[in-house]
């Protein structure tokens, strides 16, 4: 097969897979987000944005929702619009929001203007008043798996979490 049908059939499949997921997040009764900011091998930074939603049925959906480059800046506007504009793109209400999971980086975390607090300020806009933030929620299960002498345990987890097959 030539790379133009082989890239014309890798996007008819993302474009399915993301009508499912739009049919199912249609139907979230809840849902929380895990966001995470890195930069790839050209040196882009990558903003990934995970849902985990409820519906009615109590049928758990758990997905990569987006993988958005960011272009020119990190800012925390700009993680913002990042999310927001896949918010809508999938269509999620800021008022169905029950968490949000971020590492420690100030742009996500800061008190007056970091990404939790600009989503947390729309949630509250929209009377959402139980939303939960999380920050680094896989270091903090390490650390209470080691004070509680459980880190055996925790070591199963995060190899079958890694190395399944």
């Amino acid at each position: 097969m030539s790379h133009q049908t082989i890239t014309r059939r890798i996007d008819e499949i993302g474009k399915s897979i993301e009508k499912g997921l739009k049919s199912k997040a249609a139907n979230f009764k809840f849902y929380a987000l895990a966001i995470d900011e890195s930069t790839d091998v050209t040196n882009t930074a990558q903003l990934a944005i995970f849902i985990r939603g409820i519906d009615d049925d109590y049928n758990i959906t758990e997905e990569m929702v987006s993988l958005v480059p960011l272009k020119d800046t990190t800012k925390s506007r700009d993680l913002y619009e990042a999310v927001k504009n896949t918010l809508k793109r999938f269509p999620l209400s800021i008022v169905n929001i029950s968490g949000i999971a971020t590492d420690g980086a100030p742009e996500m975390i800061g008190k007056r203007d970091g990404l939790v607090k600009l989503i947390e300020d729309d949630v509250i806009a929209s009377q959402n008043l139980r939303m939960m933030k999380y920050h680094c929620i896989v270091h903090q299960e390490n650390l209470c798996a080691k004070a509680s002498k459980m880190d055996n345990v925790m070591w199963i987890v995060i190899k079958g979490k890694f190395h399944k097959g």
